[in-house]
């Protein structure tokens, strides 16, 4: 059966002060008492087979955060995230260069206490609602492609998620015997495996593999 992390965050964030330090300004410090809370992180995929243990836990204990990692299998998991039953997930929007009604599932207030609807983040917000509309409804492409950055911005603004995987590129190791497009698809990163050919030209030059 395969499996899912599920991390249990309880923290004491004391309240911040001012510190002069020694060359002038000001520093923030930590305060006598603060602010107590708990909480759960989960995530699967990529991240579920080391990167939640990777998350940095000396660095969140110095912040007066101790991390509990506990596996939970799949179907509680699925069953967790369908009833919002977190405070923090890693999760992924595709995109394409036309978006449309699904920004809706993504983002709009509709959507927001769906069970299993793709809101995760529950975002009730009129603003972004109206700007998701103008994207729908959008009658030529310089009015959906100012509409689109528009929804972003809004998004970006109200600091929803932390940005994970913003590589504009895609790393690969491979034996140089392969041809590509070039130039390749603005958006298609490598590309690979759909858009590289064997190369004979190439094989030959660097001999068999040993």
């Amino acid at each position: 059966m395969s499996s899912a992390k599920l991390l249990s965050l309880t923290f004491t964030v004391p309240p911040p002060t001012l510190v002069q330090p020694p060359s002038g300004g000001a520093l923030l410090g930590a305060g006598p008492s603060g602010a107590s809370g708990s909480g759960d992180a989960g995530a699967t995929g990529p991240a579920r087979r080391g990167g939640v243990e990777g998350l940095g836990e000396p660095q969140l204990e110095r912040l007066g955060v101790t991390v509990t990692v506990r596996t939970v299998d799949d179907a509680q998991y699925e069953n967790r995230l369908r009833n919002f039953d977190f405070d923090v997930i890693t999760d992924v929007w595709g995109q394409s260069l036309s978006p449309g009604n699904e920004q809706r599932e993504f983002w709009g207030s509709q959507t927001a206490d769906q069970p299993g609807s793709r809101n995760t983040i529950g975002i009730k917000n009129p603003a972004i609602d109206a700007l998701i509309e103008k994207v729908i409804f959008a009658k030529d492409r310089p009015t959906l492609v100012a509409a689109t950055r528009a929804l972003d911005r809004v998004l970006l603004w109200n600091f929803y998620v932390v940005p994970q995987f913003t590589y504009g590129f895609s790393r690969y190791a491979r034996w140089d015997r392969f041809g590509r497009f070039d130039p390749m698809p603005k958006y298609g990163r490598s590309g690979l495996p759909s858009l590289w050919w064997f190369d004979a030209d190439k094989a030959a030059r660097i001999g068999k593999r040993s």
